[in-house]
């Protein structure tokens, strides 16, 4: 077992670090929503990071160690790829209120997440989307989610 210390980059980001994986993907979709870009993704993963990634037993194939050729790349490992799919896919399910102070988002209808789920064949991972919801409202509300 890896100390926990040892992997906190991994598992909980640091302040101005990037976050995980499904939080990232859902940071880059809600700032290409606002039209904006994410600066906060690492161009290169240091050594320290790749002896972490190492000491968890990730295989080394499944290690990005450049940047994307295209910023608009984001590597999404296998095991999210039905949720990063099925968040994708429901992007226009959100619920907003328009307000003097301007557009709130609310959140996903969850609704319309379970039909559009049902017609992809897929399941609902609902803390993965939830997740990636959070983060996504943390962004499209300016910070104030």
């Amino acid at each position: 077992m890896v100390p926990a210390g040892r992997i906190r980059r991994l598992s909980r980001p640091d302040v101005g670090r990037p976050p995980g994986k499904l939080t990232g993907a859902a940071r880059l979709w809600a700032y290409a929503a606002l039209g904006r870009s994410d600066r906060t993704l690492p161009d290169t993963i240091t050594a320290e990071q790749l002896a972490e990634f190492a000491a968890l037993g990730v295989p080394a194939d499944q290690i990005p160690t450049q940047p994307p050729e295209n910023e608009d790349d984001y590597d999404v490992w296998p095991e999210n790829h039905q949720t990063v799919r099925l968040f994708l896919a429901v992007e226009t399910q959100w619920r907003a209120a328009a307000t003097m102070a301007g557009m709130i988002w609310i959140g996903l209808d969850y609704g319309a997440v379970d039909v559009v789920a049902r017609s992809m064949g897929m399941s609902v991972n609902y803390p993965d989307l939830q997740l990636m919801e959070g983060e996504a409202l943390r962004l499209l509300n300016g910070g104030m989610a």
